[in-house]
């Protein structure tokens, strides 16, 4: 998280330049991001934007997962509501279903902007707080926030690893990142298949 300051001097230095305020600016719509606008909420701490790059909310849990993916921990800790307990190691379509119930639940879709990559948060000193800048989808337009919080809620997998192998160039069949559901649509059935990797999603692709 990165604090700025709360009080009324702060308003009046964003109010003389024009920008537009917020109290709290939630980077990321993914679980962690959006138990935190939910946390807000029920604190009756409704001034506060969720800025989401992707078109849609659920973070890696919509762009990474696949249909087989599961919470590869204990339930508690991917719980958003406390009072609506999981399937124990909950799997993708229900976490993301859960995701879309506590938006609706809690009235966040309101305060959130989809398809909006931030690219800078800077502290402005003195106690005047942060400001935040994002584009939109197309990258045309730059918008800047004024804020007093910002909770980076981006997780660890933003980034997918590339490894480029000698002579791929010359390979003839399919390569594919074995993530998402990019391996949906392939013929594999009677092929000869080789998976580079040994982590939880190459069990995953292998299993699927």
């Amino acid at each position: 998280a990165i604090p700025g300051s709360t009080g009324r001097r702060r308003m009046h230095l964003f109010a003389q330049g024009g920008m537009e305020q917020t109290g709290f600016v939630i980077v990321g719509a993914g679980v962690c991001g959006l138990k935190a606008a939910s946390r807000l909420s029920c604190e009756g701490l409704q001034d506060f934007i969720v800025l989401e790059k992707q078109a849609t909310i659920g973070g890696v849990w919509s762009s990474y997962a696949n249909r087989s993916s599961r919470v590869q921990i204990s339930e508690p800790s991917y719980r958003l509501a406390t009072d609506r307990p999981l399937t124990e190691y909950t799997p993708q379509q229900e976490l993301l279903e859960e995701m879309e119930w506590l938006c609706r639940h809690d009235g966040l879709h309101r305060r959130m902007r989809l398809g909006c990559e931030v690219f800078s948060a800077r502290e402005l000193g003195n106690g005047q707080g942060v400001e935040v800048a994002y584009r939109n989808a197309s990258g045309a337009v730059r918008t800047i926030l004024a804020t007093d919080h910002v909770l980076l809620c981006t997780g660890g997998l933003q980034q997918p690893r590339s490894v480029q192998c000698l002579d791929e160039d010359l390979f003839r069949g399919n390569i594919i990142m074995g993530m998402g559901s990019a391996i949906d649509n392939v013929l594999l059935a009677g092929r000869r298949v080789a998976i580079l990797g040994m982590g939880a999603f190459a069990i995953e692709n292998a299993r699927t």
